[in-house]
């Protein structure tokens, strides 16, 4: 079962802000001088639902060992990520770390990008970019049956700020069973790292069944998606995702345009980069009318007549005289987990 251990036994417990409207739970607010109050989040912790920015992960190198200022004993040992992901197989472990990501970027208006990582111990003062990754995930032993560490994200006080840590004395596994399914294997291997990456992120444990939620009988199924609660919660961090942000940088600009106008035509394998906005593999008027919403540049009325222009230069010179832009330490939360039976 997965055995929740919040902050070990010298920790206290963060309290948690229950949303009258949702079950989620964030990290905050907490007092800012007299007046203001901040959440733990990534971009601008005084705004919730503000952007995340682009946010790097790394994995820890094999031998990585914890800084002497981390004073935790029941987190020992180096690092040994690659036995684990060995275990699962190398290449479906990595691409199953990538799509956890994707998820959480999919919903939210947050991106994350893989660097390497220099090994830098554990919660060492130089663990940061651009020496690791902002998030980094390694496997040390942890004490009892916990199957993974997640810590929240700034300001939660030191480098280890939204870092991942799995249990190397346990095992995991993928799941045969498809969404929703009784969970046949616990520690299944993406439901805990999506669950990590929420606290990661900013996210407590829900009050309802989701992938955030800590109940032995919520994991009791395979949850491999987000649910409504889980998108609630981080969208109440960093605002809903931008289909139409083609260069992630969390806007909706001109330059999106750009893209879009480079791309248009593009039938099939187009990706969000190319102008694809709608996720469909080609770039259409669809997408541009994605971005016209999301940029609230045109009215609907002249995008109508502008769209039975099929190419892309007369296009955006029928569109370029419409458009205007103004460019314009605390204690650590930590959680630990186990899908062991």
């Amino acid at each position: 079962m997965r055995t929740l251990l919040v902050g070990f036994f010298s920790m206290a417990l963060w309290l948690l802000l229950v949303h009258a409207s949702s079950a989620y739970n964030v990290f905050g607010p907490y007092p800012w001088g007299e007046e203001d109050e901040y959440y733990l989040k990534w971009g601008a912790i005084f705004a919730p639902g503000s952007p995340g920015g682009t946010i790097t992960w790394s994995l820890m190198p094999d031998g990585t060992t914890i800084d002497p200022s981390f004073t935790d004993p029941n987190i020992t040992g180096t690092s040994d990520l690659s036995s684990i992901l060995n275990g699962l197989g190398q290449s479906a472990a990595l691409a199953t770390i990538e799509q956890v990501f994707d998820k959480w970027s999919s919903a939210a208006n947050i991106y994350f990008e893989h660097v390497s990582d220099s090994g830098e111990p554990f919660a060492g003062i130089d663990a940061q970019p651009s020496n690791t990754g902002h998030i980094r995930i390694g496997a040390f032993e942890i004490a009892g049956s916990a199957g993974g560490v997640g810590y929240a994200p700034p300001p939660n006080g030191g480098s280890l700020e939204g870092d991942v840590l799995l249990n190397s004395n346990n095992t995991f596994f993928f799941d045969p069973g498809e969404e929703g399914d009784p969970i046949q294997i616990f520690n299944d291997f993406e439901s805990l790292l999506l669950h990590e990456v929420g606290h990661a992120l900013g996210l407590a444990h829900s009050d309802v069944c989701s992938v955030m939620s800590a109940h032995f009988d919520c994991f009791q199924f395979v949850n491999r998606e987000l649910d409504p609660d889980d998108i609630a919660g981080i969208q109440f961090l960093y605002g809903p995702a931008l289909q139409a942000d083609f260069d992630h940088n969390n806007l909706v600009d001109v330059s999106d345009l750009g893209l879009w106008q480079t791309g248009y035509g593009a039938a099939t394998g187009a990706m969000d980069q190319d102008g694809d906005a709608n996720g469909d593999g080609a770039v259409t008027g669809k997408d541009l009318l994605i971005w016209q919403g999301e940029s609230g540049v045109l009215s609907s009325t002249a995008l109508k007549g502008v769209l039975a222009v099929p190419e892309p230069a007369r296009l955006i010179g029928h569109l370029g005289w419409m458009i205007c832009f103004a460019l314009t330490r605390r204690r650590q939360a930590v959680y630990r987990f186990s899908r062991l039976a």
